[in-house]
């Protein structure tokens, strides 16, 4: 855990909070706006194809916007640091654990992550009798079968995705929140924007799920790579789950 003089003060009144929480929400609304920009732009000259055209283009799209979101973001990060001062990190150097513990927290984040996926897939269909399933893009693309397509795929999902999304929703978002706002918004507003931005309705409990159990691995480590690493685990089980179904 970070020094408690990192975080807000005990005394910091809840309207304070939120007044921080809204401007962080306000800087992850802009540099998703920024990042749609990047992207509409390389659709114009043709680096990325229109989604119509190429149902991969999706697949590459994602990260774009997010990495273009994650830098815009810390760009928004810098340009206030002259009046917030120098950016903090998520816990000091010295709290951060060794590689050996970090390693055994990254395998029992996956664990976990998989497991609350799979409790909370089959209570929402016992109860809603709705199965959880996958962005329809993905699945054409698994159905469709195509060796480099599927290559694309597991780079997307296992490499550009993790790296990505746990810069801007667990390095950037999280981590100024929890600063600026306390451990409570910073539980709920990052996971609730991670599962909003995977636009996949059914799954929003899931995602919500897993962007929790990123920020903690996140937050007991106190090393972003371990994040990626459980979020790229996870990633990897479901795509095997998806190319070889039991």
């Amino acid at each position: 855990m970070s020094k408690p003089a990192q975080r807000p003060p005990d005394d910091a009144k809840p309207l304070e909070l939120v007044m921080h929480a809204s401007t962080e929400v306000l800087l992850l609304a802009l540099s998703f706006m920024v990042g749609m920009a990047a992207l509409i732009a390389l659709m114009a000259v043709g680096v990325i194809p229109d989604p119509e055209g190429a149902a991969w283009s999706g697949i590459v799209a994602g990260p774009v916007l997010i990495g273009t979101a994650g830098a815009a973001y810390l760009g928004f990060e810098r340009l206030l640091g002259r009046s917030e001062g120098p950016a903090r990190p998520l816990v000091s150097p010295a709290e951060r654990k060794r590689a050996g513990v970090c390693v055994l927290i990254a395998l029992a984040g996956v664990v976990v992550a998989l497991a609350g996926s799979a409790v909370l897939g089959f209570i929402q269909e016992q109860l809603l009798e709705t199965a959880v399933e996958e962005q329809e893009a993905i699945v054409e693309l698994v159905a469709r079968g195509q060796t480099w397509e599927l290559a694309l795929l597991a780079v997307s999902a296992v490499v550009l995705a993790p790296l990505t999304e746990e810069w801007l929703f667990r390095h950037m978002f999280f981590r100024r929140l929890l600063h600026r706002s306390g451990l409570t918004l910073a539980w709920i507003l990052p996971a609730l924007a991670f599962s909003l931005a995977h636009w996949n309705p059914v799954g929003v409990a899931i995602y919500v799920w897993l962007g929790l159990v990123f920020a903690a691995c996140y937050l007991l480590s106190g090393r972003l790579w371990v994040a990626m690493a459980v979020h790229a685990g996870h990633n990897a089980v479901a795509f095997s789950l998806l190319l070889w179904p039991p």
